[in-house]
């Protein structure tokens, strides 16, 4: 079962990732997935840090402020894996150059 049927319209009726889980019966890995393929594909699936996850509903006031909340804590996730892949380029540039094979503490 996909994960879409049971988001709902709306942030007060958000659904957690365990009620996910429970509905589809996935791991909290699967579901995760699926709702990342969705966004991917095109669907505004919304959440935030509470852990629920909804579709947004254009006629709530604070919509506009919903979005842009997810906006900048997406934004930020992307800055921060940023940050961890040039962490790791920068190792492996270091190992490359130095032929060396293992981490010295």
């Amino acid at each position: 079962m996909t994960v879409l049927q049971y988001i709902k319209r709306g942030k007060a009726n958000a659904v957690t990732i365990a009620h996910l889980m429970e509905k589809c019966g996935s791991s909290k890995r699967d579901v995760q997935k699926q709702i990342r393929d969705l966004r991917v594909s095109g669907h505004v699936i919304l959440s935030d840090t509470s852990g629920g996850y909804w579709l947004p509903d254009l006629k709530e006031p604070d919509i506009e402020q919903q979005l842009e909340r997810f906006i900048q804590y997406s934004l930020s996730n992307v800055n921060s894996r940023k940050k961890a892949v040039a962490s790791c380029e920068i190792l492996l540039k270091q190992i490359q150059s130095s032929g060396q094979t293992t981490l010295e503490e």
